[in-house]
């Protein structure tokens, strides 16, 4: 083997270090616990698996592709992902990113491949599925949603209304001015399901049908997505899922594409059922019996049942799998305690793939906020095993930028890889750099022929650089240089350039050199808002047909094309789910009290002439239900929240009582006639006296009163060292006080008497 000149990783080497500033002492992160991941508000923590690594959080992209419209298959280290749109991208463990034709997506952490699982940064997650991501760290959870209105709608089916401030003064509604003229919230008065139908063609070559829905119904959440193909290739069902869940009474229901976890992929419908409360989320164990149809795209051969299920151990251990009628079977578990994150799996199938495999991945958070990961697994027929290692290490540096040093290796009977690298990525303002420098290590065994076989290497430098220059602009460029141990070096260039022209219309650009083996690709697009509910993107260059075999079966003929696709979205009213919870507020004796806010849980509202309140079709769930006592006029109070459980179907009356406050009043004087009784002139002004922290002063004739008081027992007394010189309390100098509600207590008499100068007889000697 010829000698591997270092001139060049060298320069590679001093051209990634200047992208990152020098590190500064004294920078470390917290360790993370379990995250919960939801989409569309469902719980889809089990099946996301996420895992917090490197200031990261990954999720399973092949468990959740169905939910989100999405095909995510390994086949040994490579990855496909495939949306319902048509496009496909690729990758491999352990890259930091994703292709495909004329552009790529950056991944935050490198690609992880765990058997049937596809781990991925969830913002790539959401990216692909055109969702808009919502990250919670300080409650460890995200959720998946789906993506925001126009500017200045209000979301479907809530009702918001004003309350005008009263003109009255010195009424209930005047107290509650500040709440009052703020937009009040109901609960929607239905539910709803967006429904978009799509149409799209590339002109000469094949076109495609797209559905999907998203939404509720009665409180059942409902997902679906199906693209149906035309073309060369037939009228071909490329993909479709259906979902339905009901979170409140703990069933679910899912038909089309589904993620097995012993196939990753397979079509089939399935039931599933909540069980128990176990587990750090609190949402319980969902068991599920499976059907499998053959596919010829799935391991799976004829129909197969299967069952799956969890078992919680604690707060930090979890125990699954998946057992198939044919034999087929997978036994996981994961670890999550403080630092450390462990997960494993063994597998078997039989079928169309046989295979044997396992793995072992994990994490831990060191000091200083660095992280190592690695990740062990094997698998194939016995004949022809595959082995794959990954280890990288992530060290966060100051300024928002981080270093990683990554290596892989993958074994099989006639191939063996390694590649190691070097990452890093820093933020300067909008400016974005990120640089990974990789020698990669082949060597190939030919059958039949003695020896080592072929070997060779070669060094890679690729760069990022991403500029975001307000909402309207962004651009990225890549560029890759190529160092093999035999032959030229070559490099390529990538430019991806995103204008918003108008709020409804924006354009992208995509642009590669020749030599990135993406056949001179360009491609421009273009998307258009048409109207309420209409929507429009046009593509131009190389573009991806729907039917993904279209291109080989010509021949691999690849040329320009226009791509089009129209899509109309509805918002569809759909029975309410949720109950009734209606009430009076106030109490005996009282007037009714009309423009009182009244608050459950996130909705308001106000009672009405006749001091009644109303909150209909409310979502079941448990709510606190109260009048802030800052609305309240000064005499009167309300009592703790009431916790209302809500559930569908079941209308409920909660009253609120308000209670009247009380007074208390009295005198303060000096008893100079001895008489124990209070007379006139007898008064003494600025007597201090304190009840439960509150504190007065008595007036000029003696008298003293404390007001809008809660009823209950209280204490008063008189402040002792603030007395006027030459005077004294007789007792009682403070005392008990039971004050019924709304009543009055004016025989308070604290007495006083003057000191009196003792007589001093001092003998005097003559």
């Amino acid at each position: 083997m010829a000698a591997i000149s270092w001139s060049r990783p060298a320069r590679a080497l001093w051209l990634l270090a200047m992208l990152v500033p020098g590190m500064t002492a004294g920078e470390a992160a917290a360790a993370e616990e379990r995250w919960t991941v939801a989409l569309r508000g469902l719980d889809v923590t089990r099946a996301a698996g996420p895992i917090f690594t490197g200031g990261v959080l990954l999720v399973d992209a092949a468990a959740l592709g169905p939910s989100l419209g999405l095909q995510a298959r390994a086949a040994g280290r490579e990855v496909t992902i495939r949306g319902a749109a048509g496009v496909e991208w690729r990758g491999a463990a352990g890259d930091t990113r994703l292709a495909m034709p004329g552009r790529f997506l950056e991944l935050e952490r490198p690609l992880r491949v765990e058997g049937p699982s596809v781990y991925l940064p969830i913002a790539a997650v959401a990216e692909l599925a055109g969702l808009r991501l919502a990250v919670d760290p300080d409650a460890r959870a995200a959720a998946l949603l789906d993506p925001p209105l126009a500017s200045g709608a209000s979301p479907s089916g809530w009702q918001a209304f004003t309350v005008p401030k009263p003109a009255s003064p010195g009424t209930a509604g005047e107290g509650a001015s500040r709440r009052a003229r703020q937009a009040l919230l109901l609960p929607p008065d239905h539910d709803t399901l967006r429904l978009t139908l799509g149409f799209g063609a590339v002109p000469g070559v094949d076109s495609a049908g797209e559905l999907t829905a998203t939404g509720s119904m009665r409180g059942i959440e409902t997902a679906a997505n199906a693209l149906l193909t035309s073309g060369p290739m037939g009228l071909d069902f490329q993909s479709g899922h259906a979902l339905l869940t009901d979170p409140e009474r703990g069933w679910g229901g899912e038909a089309g594409d589904l993620f097995s976890e012993v196939w990753g992929f397979a079509r089939g419908a399935r039931f599933r059922w909540r069980r128990g409360e176990s587990g750090d989320s609190g949402h319980g164990s969902w068991p599920a019996l499976s059907v499998y149809f053959d596919d010829p795209r799935a391991g799976n051969t004829g129909t197969v049942l299967a069952y799956s299920d969890e078992v919680h151990l604690g707060r930090f251990t979890v125990f699954g799998g998946e057992l198939a009628s044919d034999g087929s079977w997978v036994v996981n578990g994961r670890l999550r305690r403080d630092r450390l994150d462990l997960a494993g799996y063994l597998r078997e199938t039989s079928g169309r793939f046989a295979d044997r495999g396992m793995g072992l991945s994990g994490s831990f958070e060191l000091p200083r906020g660095l992280s190592l990961q690695a990740a062990l697994s094997r698998g194939g027929p016995g004949d022809r095993p595959l082995t794959g290692q990954t280890w990288s290490l992530r060290i966060p540096l100051p300024r928002s930028s981080d270093l990683s040093l990554e290596t892989s290796r993958v074994d099989a009977a006639r191939l063996h890889s390694r590649t190691d690298g070097l990452a890093v990525g820093t933020a300067l303002g909008r400016v974005q750099l990120r640089g990974r420098y990789q020698r990669r290590q082949t060597g190939f065994r030919l059958a039949g022929v003695d020896g080592d076989g072929l070997r060779f290497s070669q060094d890679e430098l690729f760069t990022s650089f991403s500029w975001l220059a307000g909402r309207r602009f962004r651009l990225e460029a890549q560029l890759a240089q190529r160092w093999p141990e035999r032959g030229e070096p070559d490099q390529w260039r990538q430019v991806n350039a995103f204008f918003a022209l108008s709020r409804r219309t924006s354009l992208q650009l995509f642009a590669t050199s020749s030599r990135s083996g993406l056949a001179d690709a360009f491609r421009i697009r273009v998307d258009r808002e048409l109207g309420p509910g209409f929507s429009l993107f046009a593509e131009y260059g190389d573009v991806v047909t729907f039917q993904p075999q279209v291109l080989s079966g010509a021949g691999g003929e690849e040329r320009p094309r226009v791509r089009i696709m129209v899509r109309r979205s509805w918002d569809l009213a759909t029975p309410a789910s949720g109950s009734g919870v209606e009430g009076a507020v106030g109490g005996a004796g009282l007037p009714p009290l009309a423009g009182l806010p009244v608050e459950l849980g996130p909705y308001r509202t106000v009672t009405d002439g006749e001091g009644r309140y109303s909150f209909p079709h409310v979502p079941p769930g448990s709510y606190d239900l109260w009048v802030p006592t800052e609305a309240l006029p000064a005499d009167l109070t309300a009592g703790p929240a009431a916790k209302v459980q809500v559930q569908r179907g079941r209308d409920q009356r909660v009253d609120l009582p308000l209670v009247p406050l009380g007074e208390a009043r009295g005198w303060v004087y000096v008893d100079r006639d001895g008489n124990g009784r209070r007379d006139p002139g007898e008064g003494i002004r600025g007597a201090v006296l304190v009840l439960d922290g509150r504190a007065t002063s008595s007036a000029a004739d003696g008298s003293f009163g404390f007001f809008n008081l809660p009823p209950g027992t209280h204490e008063i007394r008189i402040e002792t060292g603030r007395l006027s010189a030459g005077l004294e309390t007789l007792p009682p100098s403070r005392m008990a006080l039971g004050l019924p509600p709304g009543r009055s207590v004016d025989h308070l008499e604290f007495r006083l008497r003057e000191k009196k100068k003792p007589v001093v007889f001092q003998e005097v000697r003559r």
